[in-house]
């Protein structure tokens, strides 16, 4: 199932993808999208991801009362993946805990004869 247009926006809403130009094309979405299993928070955690491994590398920098703290962009990108695998973790948890109806039918007893 491909993503519409309104979602791939809530999509890049989600991930804080707001810049110019965006971290991630549409069609990268759709693919994190695919990957996921079309599952939705599963996509946003594998994106995170992807913007983790790309900003563990910024450094802070300061000259003379200039300051830019580059690494709170990692932090951020930490703390925000662990909401999205409390999201993730929730939704495994409410799927193996529903009701599977099954057929009953009774075993016929063993007769003494045959084992």
């Amino acid at each position: 199932m491909a993503l519409t247009d309104e979602q791939i926006e809530d999509f890049r809403d989600d991930i804080g993808d707001n810049g110019e130009p965006p971290a991630f094309s549409n069609t990268k979405l759709q693919r994190l999208f695919t990957r996921a299993g079309e599952n939705y928070n599963q996509a946003v955690l594998k994106a995170i991801d992807q913007l983790l491994g790309n900003s563990w590398t910024f450094n802070d920098y300061t000259q003379n009362e200039s300051q830019e703290k580059k690494q709170q962009i990692f932090e951020n990108l930490r703390k925000l993946r662990a909401i999205w695998q409390a999201k993730v973790d929730e939704d495994a948890q409410a799927s193996s805990s529903q009701i599977i109806l099954t057929g009953m039918r009774t075993i016929p007893g063993r007769k003494k004869s045959r084992p």
